[in-house]
């Protein structure tokens, strides 16, 4: 009878040490199999992110030309800024990952005749990978912590009014 207990606790404790062991090697598979799939997705990413910069940066090129052809919408320059000669400007601050801004950016492109003719408004990126010292320096001095984010600013660079979202149609009604 002991014996026969014996071999029957023998048994259990090998079956249940197998069943451990084979759960460790079953979750230490499938960590290497992810590690794997994670490894092979980041090498996806890196050479398809040369890709997309391209054509983020095509869309900037295109962007910026259709709006040097235009006196009430323009990007972001110190020169730009300092030769407005419109009695009102509003600075838009947008960032080329936002999908909300790509729209009112697309906005004011397209209707620029919308847009008073007594006012400029000026693209400064925010946040995104075109934005440059002189723009983090106009973000900082006016506060801004939000993409989409207008300001509208006097002839000394003063702070009128800001708001949040919008196309020509908000400008319109915020503007002061």
């Amino acid at each position: 009878m002991k014996s026969t207990t014996l071999m029957i606790s023998v048994t259990a404790i090998l079956i249940f040490g197998g069943v451990i062991a084979y759960t460790i090697r079953s979750n230490s598979d499938n960590q290497i199999d992810t590690a794997l799939q994670n490894e092979a997705m980041m090498e996806k990413t890196e050479t398809e992110a040369p890709e997309e910069a391209a054509m983020m940066k095509e869309e900037v090129v295109t962007d910026e030309a259709m709006m040097e052809s235009t006196s009430r919408y323009t990007v972001f320059s110190p020169e730009a800024l300092a030769s407005v000669t419109t009695p009102r400007t509003v600075l838009y601050f947008y960032a080329n990952w936002c999908p909300t801004c790509k729209v009112a950016n697309e906005d004011f492109t397209d209707n620029d005749s919308e847009i008073p003719t007594d006012l400029s408004v000026i693209r400064v990126n925010y946040a995104d990978t075109d934005t440059d010292e002189a723009e983090k320096a106009l973000a900082k001095k006016y506060g801004i912590t939000y993409q989409h984010t207008f300001v509208q600013i006097d002839d000394k660079g003063n702070e009128i009014t800001k708001w949040n979202g919008g196309g020509i149609e908000e400008l319109v009604a915020n503007i002061k």
